[in-house]
């Protein structure tokens, strides 16, 4: 076998519509990996794409205002998606039908309806899907998935969630200073039908990766109560039962947290408590350790957090790795899971729009 024979592929990437700030580090991470090359960025407001021009070193030429262009030009192996999620299933339509593999940044879609539909068009493609939560690469969280998978606690009873930050508009500015302004909150999609809310954003964390640690079970019915506390048209606060046969999960969602939890963890702690026939674990959003009891060890004791090393360290050095090796993405990175996890989130919608259980037959 020749040197020629040995090297390995480098994956062309692009970015398309930066409407998620999410799509900054992803393009870092893309610029990062050895084994990617970033060729284009698109999106149709110039002063979105100058942060990720500077920080990747892009050239003038490799901006676009019109993606389907920059496709047709760059001709790239790989689009990252961070639209709307109203807007997923049009890209992923249009850029799977050029055979080109397609990372979505979440939630997978807008409703139960569009994720269906992005699926649909992904399996006649034949190209690679995945949809990024960027949960799934928190240690804490990957640590517990694999001691829940070692046996440790035994078989998963309940899982307990709660997540959220300031929100949207609130992130990062100091909590003396005046609140946003209602007019410059609804400027952004996340606080507009039918893209924003907290279910859609981080009831959706919790309904994907929580379908993770149950292997891919699908419930039985949900119960929802929802609120807004800052007057918006969407839902801020949220909190939703989950039962399926022989497992009981709380779900709990929030815009109005007094800090974000990758700056100062917030009261109660943010991340997941799993408990099993046998024990628990407590894995908490950026803690270095998770929390584990046992029925030998019913006082609890710290279990270190995994060090994520590569391809397994960030989701674009994972999804190089899956189109290496031919493979589809697994766990929340799968689009079967997410398509779950989108089907409890519609159940939460419909739930507390409604005022009444939703049983997820009704709407699978």
């Amino acid at each position: 076998m020749s040197v020629q024979d040995t090297k390995k592929k480098i994956w062309k990437f692009v970015g398309v519509d930066f409407s998620h700030m999410h799509i900054y580090g992803l393009m870092n991470q893309v610029h990062a990996c050895s084994e990617a090359n970033l060729v284009g960025i698109a999106d149709r407001q110039r002063n979105l794409l100058l942060p990720a021009q500077t920080s990747t070193g892009l050239s003038d030429d490799d901006l676009f205002d019109d993606f389907e262009r920059m496709l047709d030009e760059r001709k790239p192996d790989v689009a990252v998606i961070c639209s709307s999620p109203d807007k997923h299933g049009d890209y992923v339509e249009k850029i799977t039908q050029r055979g080109i593999h397609c990372l979505v940044e979440k939630p997978m879609a807008a409703s139960l309806t569009e994720a269906d539909r992005i699926i649909a068009v992904w399996k006649q493609s034949g190209v690679k899907l995945a949809i990024n939560w960027p949960m799934r690469w928190y240690p804490t969280l990957v640590t517990a998935y694999r001691s829940v998978q070692e046996g440790i606690i035994g078989k998963i009873q309940q899982v307990n969630y709660r997540n959220g930050n300031q929100g949207p508009g609130y992130i990062g500015r100091k909590l003396t200073e005046p609140p946003p302004s209602k007019e410059s909150l609804v400027s952004t999609w996340f606080w507009r039908k039918p893209s924003g809310g907290i279910i859609n954003d981080y009831i959706g964390y919790g309904t994907t990766l929580m379908t993770w640690y149950l292997n891919g079970k699908t419930p039985i019915e949900v119960n929802a109560l929802a609120t807004n506390l800052r007057g918006t048209e969407v839902e801020d606060n949220v909190v939703a039962a989950v039962k399926y046969d022989d497992v009981f999960c709380r779900l709990e969602a929030t815009w109005t947290s007094l800090t974000s939890p990758w700056e100062i963890q917030p009261q109660p702690p943010h991340g997941f408590v799993l408990v099993g026939e046998r024990g628990s674990i407590s894995a908490y959003d950026y803690f270095d350790h998770v929390r584990v009891a046992t029925l030998e060890h019913p006082e609890g004791y710290d279990v270190p957090c995994d060090k994520l090393l590569s391809p397994n360290n960030n989701p674009i050095e994972y999804f190089v790795d899956c189109l290496n090796k031919d493979c589809e993405p697994e766990g929340p990175l799968n689009p079967d899971i997410c398509r779950i996890g989108q089907a409890i989130t519609e159940a939460v919608k419909i739930s507390s729009d409604k005022g009444r259980t939703v049983a997820l037959k009704e709407i699978l």
